[in-house]
């Protein structure tokens, strides 16, 4: 059972402590083991703040565990299908990504994909994004039928939202080319190398 008191104390805590540093978010995570983490976004909150201070200085180890109690506070909180549920996840995707451990990331890319759908709609912005993201696990393991998909529904996206002619596009164009190399579709990749060069031409201009 978790100690109520100990908990309102801790609560208290890390509301006003918006600006830590890195040993005082250590000594916050240990307060939390000692009271079996109380299932409280702000905990959630808090706790995704450390693990990316451990991100950004490559302490994956330390980061990974601080993001699974997170996201298992903010499933019980907010149910299986939640916005912040699924930014969780595209952390989790994005740290195993670091490592190069691109099964675990398509996982939780795709996960995360599912529910930005339901939640946001498949024209969000949010959702083309992740589609880049899974299409690039995708890529990093050679599944390259699958990344073209994907790729090619966020190259949709990104015309329909920018315009066809959005110098954004090129290096889109440029990547969704070489993919289609790879799969032995040389002549719809130089359809779009030339889309490319003529954007970065106009460009020049």
């Amino acid at each position: 059972m978790t100690n109520s008191n100990g908990s309102a104390r801790f609560l208290t805590e890390i509301e006003r402590s918006d600006a830590m540093t890195e040993p005082l978010y250590s000594r916050l995570f240990k307060v939390i083991h000692e009271l079996f983490v109380p299932e409280h976004l702000a905990v959630a909150e808090k706790l995704t703040e450390i693990a990316e201070l451990y991100y950004e200085a490559g302490k994956f180890a330390e980061a990974e565990p601080l993001y699974w109690v997170s996201l298992g506070i903010r499933e019980k909180v907010l149910g299986l299908e939640h916005r912040e549920v699924a930014l969780t996840l595209v952390n989790l995707a994005n740290l195993y990504e670091s490592q190069s451990r691109w099964p675990y990331a398509e996982v939780f890319y795709r996960q995360a994909l599912q529910i930005m759908e339901k939640a946001l709609g498949p024209d969000h912005p949010d959702v083309a994004l992740n589609c880049h993201n899974l299409a690039s696990s995708y890529l990093a393991q050679e599944k390259y039928e699958e990344a073209e998909l994907l790729f090619r529904r966020t190259l949709a996206f990104w015309e329909s939202t920018l315009g066809p002619e959005h110098p954004q596009l090129a290096a889109r164009l440029d990547r969704h080319a070489d993919l289609l190399r790879k799969l032995n579709r040389h002549a719809e990749a130089e359809k779009l190398e030339e889309r490319s060069r003529r954007i970065r031409d106009q460009r020049s201009l």
